[in-house]
């Protein structure tokens, strides 16, 4: 049996590696991902458009219900440390699990009976979104590399299309709040006299008698838990596709990421930047992780307290107008991660990335002057929601681009963009109503973090850069590594 320590110019040969990713499995798992991400857009928008509703179907507050979004994010948390396990467990395998039991979840929220119930779907489906955006990420890095940009961006585009989708499902199955009679608002069908039907309930909410009106108040929470089973056994069920496709892939070519030091081509100078030795790799994971803490606040207080924050500024709009801005906000958001797929086939990602933050301070800039105008509201909402649209993706590739992204530091990145999270609905939800101004002050407060943090993270790149310059890499033949990596 030849003896590899023995060969006397301290090399050997490496046996060829036969489970590296080939085309078609990136296309393939690309696209189960991709179809993943709008299955897990389409179950988030189906949630919080029908608050209200949950709310009378557990006969309680909204302010209770409203703390599904602290229970989702403390779940999320949770979550996304579980890719430091991936070390003991298979990584494809897990997230079939977590996904099947994120879309039984989803199915079994109307079925709750108490709160506590509500509450524990929430963390249940929180962590297993945040081992799916931390997992989705890092795999995606690793297929593509230095091409991750514009996929990054579509993955995110098409998470998007979903949440657009889920409030479609949505809008057929919601009585929403009541009127002033204590009548479900979507159920009024006809006007003055005439009988009026809550939609496939069969109830007689408001009658005529003997020439009078009469009034009837009925509990109608289990009429409501009763519609609200079909939007969400089909958002369920659809997210539940994602998984089996992971799970046929799995049987059929399992998932296998070969480390740039395994490969066949040994060549220092293709490490990436921060992998080489004597870089500053932990300074840059932390300077990367600030950054993700404080600019996700500012999406989180945008995406959540938006059309709050409509309502109660001086031109008071109607919780009917608001809404339609924030959908429009949503769909500018959507399509500025679409655009940027193709934009970032052409331009770099640091780029993207700074005339973005332009976009956003320009935004606010406009928001903060609105006063009495209408069309100023319009235009810095639409401009808001398109600059935020591309930077966490953008970010995320920039960031892969110079640092190998593994399971480990996927997982720190993920946590630290969700660990502040959990206490903007404490603050916004105290302050908002009152002091409206905290909406675009939190935003220009984090957004300010964020931009500085990035522009740290340019100053360590470039230096690294410089250092590397220089610096003569060896090269060694291709079917040779030398030996100390082989012990």
């Amino acid at each position: 049996m030849p003896n590899n320590k023995g060969d006397t110019n301290g090399m050997v040969k490496k046996q060829p590696v036969s489970n590296e990713v080939t085309t078609w499995e990136k296309y393939a798992y690309t696209s189960i991902m991709c179809f993943t991400m709008i299955t897990y857009g389409i179950c988030n928008s189906t949630f919080f458009p029908a608050f209200v509703d949950l709310k009378y179907a557990l006969n309680t507050s909204l302010n209770m219900i409203a703390l599904i979004s602290t229970f989702m994010c403390f779940g999320y948390i949770m979550g996304s440390l579980i890719g430091f396990l991936y070390k003991y467990i298979n990584r494809q395998f897990t997230l079939i699990i977590l996904l099947l039991i994120m879309g039984f979840t989803v199915i079994f929220i109307p079925y709750s009976d108490h709160l506590w119930q509500l509450y524990l779907y929430f963390v249940l489906i929180g962590m297993c979104a945040g081992t799916w955006n931390s997992t989705n990420n890092v795999w995606l890095i690793e297929m593509w590399q230095k091409q991750s940009g514009p996929i990054m961006q579509l993955s995110q585009f098409t998470y998007g299309i979903g949440t657009i989708i889920g409030p479609l499902i949505d809008r057929s199955y919601l009585l929403g709040e009541k009127d002033f009679n204590g009548d479900p608002m979507n159920a009024h069908l006809g006007g003055g006299g005439a009988t009026q039907v809550l939609p496939d309930l069969g109830l007689n909410i408001t009658a005529v008698v003997n020439g009078f009106n009469t009034t009837t108040t009925i509990d109608d929470s289990l009429e409501r838990k009763r519609l609200l089973k079909t939007p969400f056994l089909i958002s369920g069920c659809l997210h539940m596709i994602g998984p089996c496709l992971l799970l046929i892939m799995f049987i059929i070519r399992k998932y296998r990421y070969v480390p740039l030091k395994n490969k066949d081509v040994v060549d220092k100078s293709t490490l990436k930047l921060f992998n080489r030795e004597g870089a500053p790799k932990l300074l840059i994971i932390i300077v990367t992780c600030i950054f993700l803490a404080f600019y996700s606040i500012s999406e989180v207080i945008y995406l959540e307290f938006g059309a709050t924050y409509f309502q109660y500024i001086p031109i008071r709009l109607s919780a009917s107008k608001a809404a339609e801005i924030f959908s429009a906000m949503s769909l500018s958001y959507t399509i500025g991660r679409g655009v940027n797929i193709f934009v970032a086939l052409k331009v770099k990602l640091h780029i993207i990335i700074a005339y973005h933050f332009l976009i956003i301070i320009t935004a606010i800039i406009t928001l903060l002057t609105v006063d009495q105008s209408l069309l100023h509201l319009w235009i810095g909402s639409l401009m808001l929601s398109f600059g935020f649209s591309p930077i966490f993706p953008a970010v995320f590739a920039f960031i892969g681009q110079h640092l190998e992204i593994t399971n480990r530091i996927g997982t720190i990145l993920i946590f630290a963009h969700a660990c502040l999270n959990i206490i903007v609905p404490f603050i916004l939800g105290t302050y908002l109503e009152k002091y409206p101004f905290v909406f675009p002050v939190g935003i220009i407060m984090n957004v300010s973090v964020g931009i500085v943090m990035y522009f740290i993270m340019l100053y360590i790149i470039r230096q690294t850069k410089r250092k590397y310059k220089d610096l003569k890499e060896y090269k060694v033949d291709k079917n040779q590594i030398p030996l100390k990596e082989c012990i």
